[in-house]
């Protein structure tokens, strides 16, 4: 199962960049307005977000949970609320994208914490649940 390796080095790797999210929007908040070098880092979280996030989620909807539902039929209601969830998720990134381009520090802080909140429960949801699915296979 190296496979799973992958896609739990992948949400390592965004927890933690989240975390460097959340340091700007709270600098954000704190002064008020958004310094050029903060929207260079939300420009760079988007480039993950089209070079990481996104593959990964195709990845996931592709091949992760149909050999879950295949291996556990149970998984599919699991299943459904995670591509619901990917759904939400393109549209809070697009709403970021919007954000940033403005330029609007209300905005920015708005739609990268919606992102910071969903995408967190999202990932650590796949990390607890998945495991298990596949044991109950």
């Amino acid at each position: 199962m190296d496979w799973i390796k992958h896609f739990n080095q992948d949400h390592m790797e965004v927890l933690l960049l989240l975390t460097k999210l959340d340091g700007n929007l709270q600098e954000v908040k704190h002064l008020g307005k958004v310094r050029s070098g903060i929207l260079l880092e939300c420009e760079e979280f988007l480039e993950v977000v089209e070079k990481v996030i996104l593959p990964h989620f195709q990845a996931e909807e592709e091949h992760l949970y149909p050999t879950l539902v295949k291996r556990n039929p149970q998984a599919s209601g699991f299943v459904e609320i995670m591509l619901q969830e990917h759904q939400e998720l393109y549209e809070d990134f697009e709403r970021f994208k919007v954000a940033v381009k403005a330029g609007e520090p209300a905005d920015l802080i708005t739609s990268g914490e919606g992102i910071l909140r969903f995408l967190k429960d999202h990932i650590l949801k796949e990390e607890k649940e998945i495991p298990v699915l596949l044991q109950g296979s």
